[in-house]
């Protein structure tokens, strides 16, 4: 909090600087220790508007003026974290990681695209699940943590099968006798 600056008037009122317009004003002290923070009912809605969550738990600050702001002004607050972090405004294809919870601002990671935003999430399942991202995977069907060597080779990707061999061969079991139903009841 910002301490409140005051000097006192011989007409009983006393000077404060508002809070949000950083202009001097004269108030009437309502008690000894005056919380006269803003000079006007307008100054105390625009700090209030400030301020806002918004229904995804993220803290948004009114920034009229951002590249990043929506139709109303709002910008996501960590955004102007990595921001000043940078030194500068961030490139558009930039994506943010947030290692704690989503309220946490501060323990953020700048991530230089969404592919690598999303192999951080993978590997903190891993990690939630008990394994090791390094040396283990999540198969898509069993959801168990398995080493990367239980999954077949594949071009896209990590370079692993979502699912581990034992699943997709029973998985591909499915499929052929799936496909058999189909051609006997068209016979």
């Amino acid at each position: 909090m910002n301490e409140i600056e005051t000097v006192q008037v011989p007409s009983g009122f006393i000077n404060f600087i508002c809070d949000q317009c950083h202009h001097e004003f004269e108030a009437y002290p309502a008690h000894r220790k005056s919380t006269v923070k803003f000079c006007s009912t307008k100054c105390y809605s625009n700090y209030r508007k400030r301020d806002t969550r918004i229904k995804q738990g993220r803290l948004v600050v009114q920034f009229p003026g951002h590249h990043r702001a929506n139709q109303s002004g709002y910008v996501f607050n960590y955004i102007l974290v990595a921001e000043k972090a940078l030194g500068k405004p961030l490139p558009s294809k930039v994506a943010i990681h947030h290692v704690g919870s989503l309220d946490d601002d501060k323990l953020i990671v700048i991530c230089e695209n969404n592919a690598y935003h999303l192999i951080l999430h993978a590997r903190k399942r891993i990690v939630e699940a008990g394994g090791n991202p390094n040396t283990q995977k999540i198969c898509s069907k069993c959801k168990n943590v398995k080493d990367r060597i239980l999954f077949n080779h594949t071009t896209q990707g990590d370079g692993r099968s979502n699912y581990c061999k034992e699943c997709e061969r029973l998985w591909k079991q499915e499929r052929r006798e799936q496909n058999g139903s189909n051609r006997a009841s068209k016979i």
